[in-house]
């Protein structure tokens, strides 16, 4: 009965009936688990078939969930005989990931393909071998190709494209692979950067009619490259024959799935609205969006329609069509004024945002991802710019918190939470292990960085490494969720703003190209406003920062083209704690400098940042003041051209500050082990930052360097990072990362707090701050407000008129939780003592009154 079952999914998958396929493998999936379940073989196969399934359905989470298993059973298991199956698991996920957008991780699958083709061939008969190696290595090369075009890397795309060719045969092609791998030809050639529009017609036109040749004899669809077709006449402007081409498409596709449709009808519907048929076009976006509908049989309410009422097609294209849906409902309410016109963009670009929170996995944003992200934060902004009602605001805020990076928060959650796990030492030893090799491996990396001899072998074990860490992560996340996932919400905005205190406001800031927008969140309101930029208002932003940089320089010039950045009213509210989260060239900009230093000196606000709101919210909740806090001093001695003669007076001050211990010229492991063991760690030496690649970025301990990288996979109990060092919070913006400085490592290692530097600060200055806002922590007070006063310190103190400028001063800024280091305030001690000696008092009095004396 069970393999009559697999038989019937694999007739039904062969015959593009892709739902019963899956219907019926989902059938057989429990019966092997409890009747053959040492079957695993069996099972890793269905996985793959189902993992096609899902994939033509338009259903990519659980593709790449179901070949997660796949993968497990393949890699976990001694399954002889098997190479076939094992190969296609490791293409379908190279194959995915490429779509995601990973092409690391899929470059690494394509090479494990590529180590199993010599089992995979001997396990073949001799006279079969020619023919199925020259397959099994076109199946590889057209995923290169694919890999290179998405990563565009043009010039590897074209040597692989070279080497398909060659293995592909002059004549006599044998159905159904080389037809298809000769129409794939063709299609890539019409990609290729200096094939022109017409070229590239005619290579698609081509690759259509060698499929169509065979149409009848063999199953072969050309919906991909008929897709390419329509979409390069879109490139084009030629939108009549586009139009005819996606009519024809819906007509003829071997491949109507509900997902295909969707796109088909979504596009045609755009097509319609550009060219002013908006009766036209409505009616085709509404049956658009019904195939990803479950329940067919009710109305379509587009205003209400709910995440639960879809199908599971979390996708780009999907979200991607959501929201050109949303966009032509917002254009139709701006020209109609009607407001159901409203109530649907907003929903639907809520349904885009779902959509995209199922696909994400969580991990670093690629390219795919965050412009998908960044197309669903335009549409939201361009809905409350017409719509400030506060819950609406709420509403769609939460949404693009939950959509953000969630990188840097899950390395900085997985660094808090992993030492409450519990993991067996098997997997401690593994995961030991594997940080050490890709510490030696980036390591080794920097050595050879200018020399091209073994680069791409380290880069290659480096890649495999880190993919093999990410694996038993995930998995430690996975069999120890119960701590784990505990800690793992969605962003609530109610809860966050609980955690605020009365005198806190955060200002979110985002971008576009005509506007700046501002979210503005207090403990008890939420606002929204958009600021219209001044003509060139990023080069502004960078010719000041540029200023800020130079010691000698006016700044007055291009500060008076920035106004107003904060929101009115902000600055004049006294007593105000301002937490900043920056977008775009923002990261780099000291928001304290915006009024002068004059209004610096005399106001009451201070100033801290955030990457996002969900870490922030994070970064408080892991963090306790204390009275016991241990300070490790980390420097080191060099050469005398490179000494910092200022550092030891700094040293000495903060030590009378805190209680500690001082460190130079550790070696990186001695280091990292030391700084395990405290609470404050303090840096003062040089680094070097490397904007081209952030992971070479690096502190010098004299005798070796520490590279940023090491820290990666660290943990660290230290509730305070203060990196006096130069540019330790500046580097190479990363879309949707943000700065990748030598700060975000220390954060990924789970400290809460990190003092950095945007720019090369001065050594003398640098150490007059610091020491103040060392005493200034020892006296209780919260670490913005410590910071801002040293730098007034060092302002009231200062004589030379020229050292006032913002570059001595302005540099340092402090990120995440601003709590109070050290807790100074006794009075809760006196309440305790107070009811000590009451309880004392009527204990006796009731032993006096009990036993009376004579």
């Amino acid at each position: 009965m069970l393999w009559i079952i697999d038989d019937l999914g694999y007739v039904s998958k062969t015959l593009y009936d892709f739902e019963t396929s899956l219907n019926y493998y989902s059938k057989s999936m429990p019966l092997y688990e409890k009747y053959h379940p040492e079957k695993l073989a069996d099972v890793g196969t269905n996985y793959n078939m189902m993992a096609t399934g899902y994939k033509k359905l338009g259903l990519r989470k659980k593709e790449y969930t179901i070949l997660k298993e796949a993968e497990f059973i393949w890699d976990n298991n001694s399954i002889e005989g098997y190479y076939v199956s094992k190969f296609t698991c490791y293409e379908q996920l190279a194959v995915w990931n490429i779509y995601y957008g990973n092409f690391n991780e899929a470059e690494v699958y394509l090479r494990k393909q590529e180590g199993l083709l010599p089992n995979l061939i001997d396990n073949f008969k001799v006279t079969e071998r020619t023919y199925l190696s020259r397959n099994f290595r076109l199946r590889i090369y057209y995923n290169y190709i694919e890999l290179y075009f998405k990563s565009e890397d043009y010039k590897k795309a074209e040597n692989y494209l070279q080497l398909f060719k060659n293995q592909l045969p002059k004549n006599n092609l044998k159905p159904p692979l080389e037809p298809h791998f000769l129409s794939l030809y063709y299609s890539y050639l019409a990609r290729l950067p200096n094939s022109s529009a017409d070229e590239g017609i005619a290579h698609l036109k081509k690759a259509i009619e060698i499929i169509e040749t065979y149409d009848g004899k063999i199953q072969l669809d050309a919906t991909a490259i008929k897709r390419q077709l329509f979409q390069l006449q879109l490139q084009t402007k030629d939108y009549v024959a586009a139009e005819q081409s996606i009519d024809h498409l819906l007509k003829t596709s071997k491949n109507t799935n509900h997902n295909l449709q969707f796109f088909l009808l979504n596009t045609k519907a755009n097509l319609l609205a550009q060219k002013g048929d908006h009766n036209q076009a409505e009616n085709a976006f509404k049956k658009s969006i019904s195939f990803l509908v479950a329940e067919t049989d009710k109305p379509l309410q587009l205003e209400t329609l709910g995440i639960a009422q879809l199908k599971p097609f979390y996708s780009f294209e999907t979200v991607n069509g959501l929201i050109l849906a949303s966009k032509f409902y917002n254009k139709k309410h701006n020209t109609t004024q009607r407001g159901l016109a409203l109530k649907i963009s907003k929903n639907l670009v809520l349904l885009a945002s779902k959509v995209f929170d199922n696909l994400y996995l969580g991990d670093r944003y690629n390219d795919n991802l965050y412009d998908s992200y960044k197309n669903i934060e335009q549409q939201t902004l361009s809905i409350l710019s017409v719509n400030t009602d506060e819950n609406d605001i709420k509403i769609h805020l939460e949404a693009l918190e939950n959509n953000a990076t969630k990188f840097t928060w899950s390395k900085f959650m997985y660094s808090k939470t992993r030492p409450n796990l519990n993991i067996p030492d098997r997997i401690v030893n593994k995961e030991t292990e594997l940080k050490s090799l890709i510490n030696y491996y980036q390591n080794e990396l920097y050595k050879n960085k200018d020399e091209r001899l073994n680069l791409d072998t380290l880069k290659t074990r480096l890649s495999e490494s880190n993919v093999a860490l990410h694996k038993l992560q995930a998995h430690i996340k996975k069999d120890y969720a119960s701590y784990y996932n505990s800690n793992y919400n969605t962003f609530n905005l109610s809860e966050f703003q609980n955690e605020l205190g009365t005198d806190q406001t955060v200002l979110k800031y985002s971008i576009s190209e005509e506007k700046l927008y501002c979210f503005i969140i207090s403990k008890s309101t939420i606002g929204f406003q958009s600021i219209t930029q001044p003509k060139n208002f990023e080069k502004h932003i960078e010719n000041y920062i540029i200023a800020l940089k130079t010691f000698n320089s006016d700044i007055e010039t291009n500060l008076n083209a920035l106004q107003p950045i904060v929101p009115k009213g902000i600055l004049e509210n006294p007593k105000t704690k301002i937490t900043i989260v920056p977008d775009g060239v923002l990261c780099y900009l000291p928001f304290e400098t915006l009024d002068g230093t004059t209004e610096f000196l005399n106001s009451s606000v201070s100033f801290s940042y955030a990457s996002s709101l969900s870490l922030l919210k994070d970064q408080y909740s892991f963090f306790n003041t204390s009275e016991a806090i241990k300070l490790a001093y980390f420097s080191a001695q060099y050469d005398e051209a490179n000494q910092l003669p200022s550092a030891i007076n700094e040293k000495i001050n903060i030590l009378n500050s805190l209680d500690g211990k001082s460190f130079y010229n550790l070696t990186s492991e001695a280091l990292i082990e030391k700084a395990k063991q405290y609470d404050v760690l303090h840096f003062a030496m040089h680094s070097t930052i490397n904007k081209e690649n952030p992971d070479f970025s690096n502190f010098n301990l004299g005798n070796e360097t520490l590279l940023m990288s090491n820290l990666y996979h660290e943990s660290f109990k230290a509730q305070l990072a203060v990196l006096s060092a130069c540019e330790t919070g500046s580097g190479d913006f990363e879309n949707g990362e943000g700065i990748q400085s030598a700060s975000r490592a220390f954060t990924y290692t789970g400290i809460p707090s990190i003092v950095m530097s945007l720019w090369k600060v001065d050594d003398a200055a640098t150490a007059k701050i610091m020491s103040a806002f060392y005493s200034n922590l020892k006296a209780g007070q919260t670490k913005d407000l410590a910071l801002k006063n040293a730098k007034i310190s060092y302002l009231e103190t200062v004589e030379e008129e020229a050292l006032k400028h913002p570059y001595y001063w302005a540099g340092f800024i402090i990120s995440g939780n601003t709590t109070a280091l050290i807790n100074t305030d006794y009075s809760l001690y006196w309440y305790w003592g107070i009811g000590l000696c009451l309880l004392v008092i009527l204990f006796y009095r009731k032993k006096w009154k009990t036993n009376p004396r004579h």
